[in-house]
């Protein structure tokens, strides 16, 4: 019987002891055997540097590695630098994956030669105050699960069924390798700038429907917690901007229109940000449209179209109150 191909599983880590090893132990429970699990712990402070510690004694398979607080994306690629596996997987630390997530998905990607295999998820509320904005990650309308899909296909339904986080995916190692693909450092929504880098990058993709990730909700998160930001702000435009540069190194028509339509909904998600400065907001975004002319039609033709529908609904109030 031929053995199964390793498997690597990154887990940055960075003040999660209360979630921590019920975030391994998804992992070690796995069926699939094969993994190699990489956690790069990012200067914690609250007790999670114990458990690791506890881990990487107890199981040969656990690599635990320590940094100073860098942040997410560098905690990232600590792991891939390190990761000896022939697929890879990010993993949030106060998450968790079904116990058959690897023994159905890695057999596809041997059995089909595959790039990339995308499945599901849903979400768990840590608290009876938090709120879930985002309760399944389902894409089944978009992608038939029995189908193996090209490039070009790939990109197009991925157009439509975007997700940033890289916990919803299993990719070959090999891609990020051959295309020098790492997460952008000292930023938070690294997510859109490296997924979109592996999309644009493999040629062959699968599907599965399946819930295999089951995402928290909790208080005190990334994302919770610097959601208006100025830094979550000064991330994005970051990100903007290495897209630009990114299309303007590409010739492949689908692969600059996917990166496009990153563009164009991250310019539109600046202007959801009410507490920061608004003249400091509008300089950073005309300091971007300059740089892309695409965006800067796409964006004048938005706002004309949201004008146009303010207009229309105060005449209609108008003829309603008259």
């Amino acid at each position: 019987m031929m053995k199964e191909p390793l498997i690597t599983v990154v887990i940055p880590v960075y003040n999660v002891r209360e979630y921590l090893s019920e975030c391994i132990e998804s992992v070690l429970n796995q069926c699939y055997k094969n993994i190699e699990i990489i956690c790069v712990d990012d200067g914690s402070n609250d007790g999670s540097s114990e458990i690791l510690k506890q881990y990487d004694i107890q199981h040969f398979n656990i690599k635990v590695i320590t940094q100073k607080n860098q942040g997410q994306s560098a905690a990232r690629n600590q792991g891939i630098e390190l990761a000896q596996g022939k697929y890879i997987y990010f993993l949030d630390s106060d998450d968790l994956i079904l116990s058959d997530t690897f023994s159905s998905l890695v057999p596809q990607m041997e059995k089909y030669h595959l790039d990339i295999i995308r499945f599901g998820a849903k979400s768990f509320s840590s608290g009876k105050n938090v709120a879930i904005t985002h309760s399944t990650y389902d894409f089944s309308d978009e992608f038939n699960t029995k189908k193996i899909y090209n490039k070009e296909d790939f990109l197009r339904k991925s157009k439509n069924a975007f997700s940033a986080s890289p916990v919803l995916y299993i990719i070959r190692k090999d891609i990020l390798a051959e295309n020098n693909i790492l997460f952008e450092p000292n930023i938070i929504h690294e997510d859109e700038l490296f997924t979109t880098k592996v999309f644009i990058s493999v040629n062959r993709a699968m599907y599965a429907s399946k819930f295999y990730y089951h995402r928290r909700y909790r208080e005190g998160s990334t994302m919770t917690s610097k959601a208006q930001s100025k830094f979550s702000f000064d991330s994005k435009v970051t990100v903007l901007y290495r897209l630009i540069e990114l299309k303007t190194s590409i010739t492949d028509l689908n692969e600059i229109m996917i990166i496009e339509d990153r563009i164009n909904n991250l310019i539109n998600s600046l202007y959801t940000y009410s507490k920061i400065d608004s003249r400091y907001k509008k300089s950073c975004i005309k300091n971007f449209l300059v740089k892309n002319t695409t965006t800067m039609y796409y964006f004048k033709a938005f706002r004309l179209f949201i004008k146009r529908k303010i207009y229309g609904l105060k005449n209609r109030l108008k003829h309603l109150y008259r």
